[in-house]
């Protein structure tokens, strides 16, 4: 309960009065789309200020797509870029980066032009600079089977069958390369693939390079870091890929194949070499659900290496060595779970060293104060996060299906930085809770309190000037349930800020919805109209040196 001191506040409350006066007439006749963004969900929104790696800001930045889930996609003419075209809602999708710059994506579970949600086998372009979205192969409609023609033979009419979980490479003429995932081969059976494709970035053809156009089947391992043409990995989804400084594309990990047996986790690495077609198995198991071998925390071990998981996250690195996150899967016990582990994988020496995180499944997280980077902290063991690297060379994690700072496990929208010198990961963005709602603002309007909500197996790019970018996944928009997601955000740093970022995000975040999200809903539902005041003059003025008080309250107590 709030107390009024009539005789000290007198004055300050009848001018206040008359400025939200002069303020709901203008209001009426005004739109504050960030504050109507804000106010519609009944989620906490949190501050997304941070400390970038060079001491600027953090802002995202809604480019395309909608603010509400479970949307179709607008294709236009095939081939013809369009600003009103857009890919519908969707997750587990691939993506590249072209070497104009451009975000390519393809495929994944979601929705196309109309009807239900099914596999996808739509490619598109994004053009950065545009800001238009290009429909340029595949089908509108769901659930298409594989047209492979002949292997190694580019041509119009091919294409890959509609799937999702499929991994991707570039090669260092910028062509595009896909793998693998759940979907449809060649004759309309709907299972886990290994088949390889090609996308010349030149002719707009698909080729089917390696692999076979039938579902389901096995790899064939030869002898380990031996390559051969009759090797090749077996089906699989939800792996994860790297592409080496030599240009070499690697694999590793999943669930399906082995070299027999039924379906289940693996953790077998492979490489393929552009140039002779051929695969290597070149670290892990050729047997299913293996659990791993640490060893010593950031010392290479030739017997080292992680335990079989899926859909866990990669990066390459400036000196071209492999980095693996989490998953869900083994680590070095037969408890089987979400995990946290990192790891780096040395092309040269053929060596895993677990860098950070635990070796037990199923970790809360440890987020420490906002951008500062600590020994002791690391993200809580998750699912199906997306990753950059930045101009510096650290190591980039968000979101994910997993667990919280309290142990509570949901879906996540936090943002990580790993520094690859100090091996210390910081909490940089985000909720450091599950399940939140996104603050879109303006549609390609930067502003610090923009954020995606949480989510999990999006897409996402790092374009030609170090930007990073977000599209998509299955979770949380503006409001309601979670489902299917198709929006565009770009990550910008060195963003000028009003909202200031106090370390633990608690108090700031709450302090953030009493200075926004009460001010829309005020000036919004309750100010607004101006007859408010005329028809009920007592009470109207009577609500506003009461919201006066409340919020000045709130603004005394943060200074405390």
């Amino acid at each position: 309960m709030f107390s009024l001191n009539k005789n000290k506040n007198k004055v300050i409350d009848i001018t206040f009065v008359i400025v939200l006066c002069l303020m709901v007439i203008t209001a009426s006749n005004t739109s504050t789309p960030f504050s109507a963004d804000v106010a519609t969900g009944s989620k906490k929104a949190g501050s997304l200020s941070t400390s970038s790696s060079n001491g600027g800001t953090y802002c995202g930045i809604w480019i395309s797509g909608s603010k509400n889930t479970a949307k179709y996609g607008v294709y236009g003419t095939k081939g013809v870029p369009n600003v009103a075209s857009f890919p519908g809602a969707r997750s587990g999708s691939v993506s590249w980066t072209d070497k104009d710059g451009n975000l390519w994506l393809f495929g994944g579970g979601g929705y196309a032009e109309s009807g239900f949600s099914g596999s996808l086998n739509d490619l598109w372009r994004f053009n950065i600079t545009l800001k238009e979205w290009t429909w340029m192969s595949g089908a509108k409609t769901i659930d298409q089977n594989g047209v492979y023609g002949t292997k190694g033979v580019s041509h119009i009419a091919n294409y890959p069958g509609s799937r999702w979980g499929s991994v991707s490479w570039t090669d260092t003429d910028g062509n595009l390369w896909l793998f693998g995932g759940y979907g449809y081969d060649g004759s309309g059976s709907y299972g886990i693939l290994n088949d390889l494709w090609r996308f010349n970035i030149t002719s707009k053809e698909w080729a089917w390079m390696s692999g076979n156009k039938t579902d389901d089947e096995y790899g064939v391992y030869g002898a380990m870091r031996d390559p051969d043409i009759a090797n090749y990995p077996g089906a699989r989804y939800s792996s994860v890929s790297w592409t080496d400084t030599d240009g070499n594309l690697w694999l590793f990990g999943g669930y399906g194949r082995a070299g027999s047996g039924s379906w289940g986790r693996l953790n077998d690495l492979w490489r393929f070499n552009i140039t002779s077609k051929e695969w290597a198995w070149m670290s892990g198991n050729n047997i299913l659900n293996q659990i791993g071998v640490s060893g010593t925390k950031g010392v290479p071990d030739m017997a080292n290496y992680p335990g079989a998981r899926y859909s866990s996250v990669s990066w390459t690195d400036k000196n071209g060595s492999l980095w693996l996150f989490g998953g869900y899967g083994y680590a070095e016990s037969i408890s089987v779970g979400r995990l946290n582990d990192l790891w780096r994988f040395n092309i040269t020496s053929n060596e895993w060293a677990w860098m950070s995180g635990s070796n037990f499944p199923i970790q809360i997280g440890v987020y420490g104060t906002k951008g500062v980077p600590d020994m002791a902290n690391f993200p809580g063991s998750r699912t199906s996060s997306v990753s950059w690297m930045d101009i510096d060379g650290n190591l980039w994690l968000f979101g994910g299906g997993g667990y919280d700072g309290s142990g509570s496990y949901g879906v996540l929208n936090d943002l990580w930085r790993f520094n690859i010198t100090s091996k210390e990961w910081a909490w940089m963005s985000g909720s450091k809770k599950t399940d939140e709602y996104g603050v879109y603002g303006a549609m390609r309007v930067p502003n610090c309190a923009n954020y995606p909500g949480a989510r999990g197996s999006s897409v996402s790019w790092t374009d030609t000037d170090g930007i990073f970018w977000l599209f998509g996944g299955y979770g949380y928009a503006q409001k309601g349930a979670e489902d299917y997601l198709n929006d565009l955000w770009r990550f910008k740093f060195g963003c000028a800020c009003q909202i200031p970022s106090t370390g633990d995000d608690d108090d700031d975040d709450f302090d953030f919805k009493i200075d926004y999200d009460l001010d829309a809903i005020v000036l919004n539902y309750i100010l607004k109209p101006v007859t408010f005041l005329f028809v009920y003059p007592i009470l109207g003025s009577l609500a506003i040196i009461v919201y006066s008080q409340i919020k000045g309250y709130y603004k005394k107590k943060r200074l405390k």
